[in-house]
């Protein structure tokens, strides 16, 4: 898909939409990660959560 294209995708049982594989695939998304939705003026917005890898030698968090 390519950018700025639109996609219609079906919302599910419990609100769960699933967000097709090529968009997965550029976001960087994999199944159990997470997204923020904001609501915009006229729809929602979806941004991918970028996970932060530890830093070499920081202690662990806990």
């Amino acid at each position: 898909m390519s950018e700025g294209k639109l996609q219609l995708v079906t919302v599910e049982r419990g609100g769960a939409i699933v967000i097709p594989k090529d968009i997965m695939e550029r976001m960087g998304l994999s199944p159990g990660g997470e997204v923020i939705l904001a609501l915009e003026e006229g729809g929602i917005s979806i941004r991918a959560v970028k996970t932060r890898s530890p830093v070499a030698g920081s202690p662990p968090k806990g």
